[in-house]
């Protein structure tokens, strides 16, 4: 059996469907916290930079996860038993929001980043060799925010979102 399991994919195919359902959940939540969250401050919070929807896994709403799990199998050319969420969380940075670099190893095999929306700058970076500095610089992969791409990479993988300029 061939192995493909790649540590980072930028998909071909856009899922602007995805996308505009998801902006539209965000608007919607954002007037309404959705119920079964604990609490919205636990649950969902403002930042300086951008709103952070915290783990989404257990609210009771249509979130599409079995159609993006399908779609990552199927770019990942795995069985779907052989993928489970672990976490669902929506980000929406303000102008000049960003993220700190991290990892999702703890609890995660892969992560999926779909964008909602195409922005000129706040660019995510990965590391793909993080031992040091160095490594960090030759091995730097930065991908566009563009409406409806997917990029579905290893846990593994060091990677930070650099500040935009548009919300």
């Amino acid at each position: 059996m061939p192995i493909n399991f790649p540590l980072i994919k930028v998909c071909n195919k856009k899922y602007y469907g995805l996308s505009n359902f998801y902006n539209k959940k965000i608007d919607e939540f954002k007037i309404k916290a959705p119920e079964g969250l604990i609490t919205r401050r636990e649950s969902t919070y403002d930042q300086e930079d951008g709103l952070q929807f915290h783990n989404l896994l257990d609210i009771n709403q249509d979130l599409k996860k079995e159609q993006l799990k399908n779609i990552v199998c199927k770019e990942l050319a795995i069985k779907n038993t052989k993928l489970r969420y672990h976490y669902f969380h929506f980000f929406e940075y303000y102008r000049h929001g960003k993220m700190g670099w991290h990892k999702h190893y703890e609890k995660e095999d892969f992560v999926c980043i779909l964008y909602l929306n195409t922005c000129k700058s706040g660019e995510t970076i990965f590391y793909l060799n993080d031992f040091n500095q160095d490594s960090k610089d030759r091995s730097m992969v930065k991908i566009k925010p563009e409406e409806g791409k997917l990029i579905i990479f290893s846990s593994l993988i060091l990677h930070e979102g650099l500040p935009t300029d548009t919300n």
